[in-house]
């Protein structure tokens, strides 16, 4: 028989190689070397990057590690679906002949670097786990637990009437009991509370005599519960961020120094993200269905007359997650949102940080 694991020992992580990971792309480019004055290089790449974890980080471990890692494969972090490069330059050196012209328009350099490209996957989880040390650390605040999507006659826990792509973590496995699990003792907090319909919050049961309490616990008594899900249905990296879109221009003016052939002085001015186009990312800091918390029983003492909430809160009783205008969470807030459309959702969905704002940067530089 196996020996016993030693419990002087927490997590351990096994290290193989059994991860996969593919790109395939559809390239088309255009160059144009430098001649007449002009030159110009451009390419779109229509791609799809496929793994089954994502580096050395928590998000690498599978959400289920009782099931095949097959069911972890989805569109990897670094995926770019369209990618559209290009450069463009254009001068005009001795370019102009008359004294008075030349002078003026001649030996001037103008060059821009553009790339537009469509927003990254990114994890949607529950923030939550189904047994201690489950969790490792992420690339956010995510963790491996993904919550479950409704989809037409679902049997999903909870989505009975919730709209299509309605997010629920009802009955996934919860070490804090931020998922929604109610058994007899939540029915019977509530009760005690002095709250009404405590008997439609159960939703499991209570885990049998002797279960570990490293398990799921109930959501109000904190007591070991049973679960139905390990893990949810929602495939890996559901989330999409904002596309990126960014242009930066740069203009040289070269001045000739008279009477010496290879001086001259160089003005130059830089602009990056010349028309200051957002370039929001981190949406990983914001993913995690736990923000979205359930009410108290009690307040002040009595019975909390907001139990059944309405907004920015978990329904105790529907297991949605509704926003502060009383709307159901679904998988498309974490699509392309921006940060007034996530505030909704206390910031889920959105993104936390951008990169690049609009930069001049302007340059003297003396060549002999």
């Amino acid at each position: 028989m196996p020996g016993v694991p030693n419990p002087d020992f927490g997590p351990i992580r096994t290290v193989s190689s059994d991860r996969e990971s593919g790109y395939n792309a559809f390239v088309i480019a255009a160059t144009k070397r430098m001649a007449r004055h002009f030159q110009f290089q451009g390419s779109y790449s229509w791609s799809h990057t496929l793994s089954d974890g994502e580096d050395f980080f928590g998000l690498s471990e599978p959400g289920n590690p009782l099931a095949s890692l097959h069911l972890d494969n989805a569109s990897a972090q670094n995926d770019i679906r369209h990618l559209v490069n290009f450069n463009f330059v254009a001068d005009t050196n001795n370019l102009l002949h008359t004294p008075v012209l030349r002078a003026i328009l001649n030996n001037w350099t103008f060059g821009t670097l553009s790339s537009l490209q469509s927003g990254r996957p990114y994890p949607v989880s529950t923030g939550d786990a189904s047994f201690t040390g489950l969790n490792f650390s992420a690339l956010g605040s995510e963790t491996m637990q993904r919550p479950n999507i409704c989809t037409v006659g679902s049997p999903v826990p909870g989505c009975a009437g919730a709209p299509i792509g309605a997010l629920m973590a009802t009955n996934i496995g919860s070490i804090s009991g931020t998922n929604l699990e109610v058994g007899p003792a939540g029915v019977a907090a509530c009760v005690a509370a002095g709250l009404s319909n405590c008997e439609t919050l159960q939703t499991t049961f209570s885990a049998p005599a002797g279960a570990s309490t490293s398990g799921p616990v109930d959501s109000f008594a904190g007591t070991p519960v049973d679960f139905q899900h390990i893990d949810g249905n929602l495939a890996r990296n559901a989330g999409q961020s904002l596309a990126l879109y960014r242009f930066d221009i740069s203009l040289t003016k070269s001045i000739k120094i008279p009477k010496w052939e290879s001086a001259s002085l160089e003005l130059k001015m830089d602009v990056f993200n010349v028309f200051n186009h957002p370039l929001l990312v981190f949406n990983n800091s914001f993913d995690t269905l736990n923000l979205l918390r359930l009410p108290p029983m009690t307040v002040n003492g009595g019975p909390n007359p907001n139990f059944n909430c309405s907004a920015s809160c978990l329904n105790p009783f529907t297991g949605l997650y509704l926003g502060a205008n009383g709307q159901p969470l679904t998988l498309s807030n974490f699509e392309r949102a921006t940060f007034s459309a996530a505030r909704n959702f206390k910031g889920l969905g959105g993104p936390s940080g951008e990169v690049t704002p609009r930069i001049m940067q302007l340059a003297v530089r003396y060549r002999w």
